[in-house]
């Protein structure tokens, strides 16, 4: 298979997120300032921080690929959905 064969496949892929949650699409920004780009169920993005609210609960710390925050008062890791390549 070539490179542009490889691709359109990859492209034309039916997506497996979920669209009925969140879903945490990335994380970024400096150790002194990590942020995250979460899309919510109505199809909004965005870019949160230790410390914001959203839908689920507050957001006490985030990681490389994650983001932890609290819900109901206990600790929740929710992390950037992994996709396995197509053969």
């Amino acid at each position: 298979m070539n490179t542009s064969d490889r691709t359109a496949q990859l492209a034309t892929r039916r997506s497996t997120l979920s669209l009925r949650h969140y879903v945490l699409l990335g994380t970024f920004g400096t150790d002194a300032n990590k942020q995250a780009l979460l899309r919510s169920p109505a199809g909004h993005v965005r870019r949160i921080g230790v410390g914001d609210n959203f839908g689920l609960g507050r957001v006490i710390d985030i990681e490389d690929g994650r983001l932890l925050f609290i819900k109901n008062g206990e600790p929740v890791w929710m992390d950037v959905p992994t996709f396995e390549a197509a053969s």
